[in-house]
């Protein structure tokens, strides 16, 4: 890991000085070309990934000029929860993202915004100066056939910075505003990067636009930008600090992870590992970790980690079995056992011909792991012996725990609902970064899982009708071997419109029910989905039905809102109307009769 120094430019790079830095590379020096990274903040609180761009530091205090369309989510038309600025101090090596910032001011007009950067860094220490391009020097006398170079983080460049070079081939207006045309290299990863003349000047910001007709790159120039900056830079800006905050610690833990080649984790059951200077760790999550070998990405390890609700037999029979619903049954033909945190576990692989596909289950009371990892044939050993050692310090730092915390009702700050834990059922929150906000079981032998996730509504995207709800997850759930039983396209819960179905299917070992419910809230379509097994299917259907009844939504002033607020508000049906405290909802008996 490069140390976090500046290097001894002055604060205000010189054109010729940064293009010379481009086009020559300097480690241990901090390029005043970023890359940007949106994310949006789960029901959870966790950080999604949605989006990368590239932007141009312009002062010695962290701000950033990038384009609109990078920090303005397109779906829902609102800033993103989340900004991460990404530094490179060395042109041959991924970015470090090493600071959170705030969104000063967007546009979308002219698909400009100013980010910047916050006061505490995520690693390390901030700079008493940023490196920067001074945009007031930026000039636009540029002609037809003049050359201009591109830098930034094009996705289709890799992971480190991409300078290109071009020719100014034309001028273009769009949406009132002036354009250069080029065959200088922008795609959606570069847009808001920097775009220089051959002396290095600031000349253009590189855009990537999405018309009626057709994608292209263009370069806003010289003359529009300057302007639109001076008029808007020093505003308070759009800012989620709760979110930020989430973002820093996971990036902290990462970096922190990358710079000592060791991890721990701080909850449950301790899980820690080490690494060779040879292995990079590209992330660390809650739920996960990926890492692959210097120069070699073909060799990797990707890492699952789960918490069952109940107790699970920890025997190599149950291991194989879950370790074949995972994978597949017949891929890995081999079989033996490793030795993983003083644990006899069971080692699967299959010989692809370049090398092995191998696959770990681990188990330390009610917590799992799971890894997938590939070893090549091309190496004469060397990272078999790696691997070897890798899972050699993977260890347990806390004793086992057969009983996970659960939940007696799901609620949080950020959740649009809040709901009651059946009797008899176990629940608790869902930590990925994905739609799921939590899962609850009834019983620890047989399949019977319930998954709570919803759908956050994209802009101009209206509700569907109960009707057009149930025919839309048929034609995306429902199996050709499944056969509906019951549906019910007038579901009310707490007021809140939605549907219900039924389905039954045969696997090669059992009978298997689903229950799936869908609830409209007005930003969010929230969904209940359980299977389980015939022989408990009885049972569950009353726990069901009783999470759906405990329901109660948590969007402040909901009742009292108008039809036309509604609409306003995230399209909401028209001729929806918040009863609270309202549950219409098919009876057990029903459910369980439309199965005969």
């Amino acid at each position: 890991m490069i140390a976090f120094i500046i290097a001894a430019y002055a604060s205000h790079f010189g054109a010729q000085e940064f293009l010379n830095y481009l086009l020559e590379g300097d480690p241990g020096a901090f390029n005043p070309t970023v890359k940007i990274m949106a994310f949006e903040e789960s029901l959870n609180g966790q950080p999604i990934a949605f989006l990368d761009g590239s932007g141009t530091l312009i002062s010695e205090d962290g701000l950033v000029l990038t384009n609109a369309h990078v920090v303005v989510n397109p779906d829902t038309n609102r800033p993103f929860d989340m900004i991460n600025v990404c530094v490179s101090f060395d042109l041959k090596e991924e970015p470090e993202c090493r600071f959170t910032a705030t969104i000063e001011r967007y546009d979308e007009r002219i698909d400009l915004a100013l980010v910047q950067i916050n006061d505490t860094p995520v690693f390390g220490r901030l700079p008493d100066e940023f490196p920067y391009l001074n945009y007031t020097e930026s000039v636009d006398t540029l002609e037809l056939g003049d050359r201009v170079s591109v830098a930034g983080y094009p996705t289709s460049g890799g992971i480190t910075i991409h300078y290109t070079e071009g020719q100014v081939s034309g001028y273009e207006v769009y949406n009132g505003y002036t354009y250069l045309k080029t065959d200088a290299d922008i795609d959606s990863g570069n847009s808001g990067g920097t775009m220089m003349n051959e002396e290095g000047n600031l000349i253009a910001v590189p855009t990537y636009i999405n018309s009626n007709y057709e994608t292209f790159g263009r370069a806003l120039i010289a003359d529009e930008f300057v302007d639109w900056i001076n008029s808007n830079r020093g505003e308070p800006g759009v800012e989620n600090p709760r979110a930020n905050e989430a973002l820093a610690k996971e990036w902290t833990r990462l970096l922190s992870a990358q710079e000592k080649q060791k991890h721990e984790y701080t909850s449950y059951p301790g899980l820690s590992f080490e690494l060779s200077e040879e292995w990079l760790i590209h992330e660390i999550a809650d739920e996960s970790f990926i890492l692959s070998k210097v120069g070699d990405q073909n060799s990797y390890v990707n890492g699952y980690l789960d918490y069952d609700l109940f107790e699970q037999e920890d025997s190599h029979e149950n291991h194989l079995k879950i370790l074949h619903g995972l994978y597949g049954d017949h891929y890995y033909t081999n079989q033996d056992t490793k030795q993983v945190a003083g644990k006899d576990v069971v080692h699967l692989w299959h010989n692809t011909g370049d090398g092995t596909d191998n696959v770990l289950y681990i188990t330390h009371g009610y917590f799992n792991l799971s890894m997938d990892y590939f070893i090549p044939n091309n190496d004469n050993g060397e990272s078999e012996r790696e691997m070897e050692e890798f899972l050699a310090s993977i260890t347990f730092n806390e004793p086992i725990k057969n009983t996970p915390p659960t939940l007696e009702e799901l609620t949080g700050p950020l959740l649009p609902f809040k709901v009651k834990t059946p009797e008899g059922w176990r629940l608790e929150k869902e930590m990925g970064h994905n739609s799921s906000i939590a899962r609850a079981e009834s019983n620890p032998n047989l399949i019977s899982r319930l998954i709570i996730s919803y759908w956050e509504l994209p802009q101009g995207l209206t509700h569907l009708t109960g009707e057009e709800g149930l025919q839309n997850d048929f034609d995306l759930y429902v199996l050709e071997e499944e056969r509906v039983t019951f549906q019910d396209p007038n579901l009310i819960i707490d007021g809140l419109p939605g549907w219900l179905y039924a389905s039954e299917r045969e696997n090669d070992t059992h009978e298997i029910i689903t229950l799936s419910a869908t609830i409209l809230s007005p930003m969010h379509e929230i969904y209940f989905f359980h299977e389980v097994e015939r022989d408990q299917f009885e049972q569950d259907v009353a726990g069901f039905l009783s999470l759906l009844e405990s329901y109660q939504s948590q969007v402040p002033d909901l009742v009292e809102m108008t039809a036309e607020e509604y609409v306003a508000m995230d399209h909401w049906p028209e001729d929806s109307k918040v009863q609270e405290g309202v549950y219409q909802l098919p009876s057990a008996e029903a459910i369980i009769s439309s199965l005969q």
